[in-house]
């Protein structure tokens, strides 16, 4: 990205939030957790399965 600015049109966006590193397996799994936990459907169900994997 660093190449193409000054020789074609770049454009960028300031984001406030949290940013998720999908291209790697953690990352991926991460944003999953994260997206899961914030719906009341599915949170108590995640935070009692992941409570079977913390200090393990």
């Amino acid at each position: 990205m660093a190449r193409l600015i000054g020789q074609v049109p770049f454009h960028g966006l300031r984001y406030e939030g949290h940013r998720f590193d999908c291209g790697n397996k953690i990352g991926f799994l991460e944003a999953q957790i994260a997206f899961a936990l914030k719906r009341p459907d599915l949170a108590p169900a995640v935070r009692a399965f992941l409570k079977n994997y913390i200090d393990a």
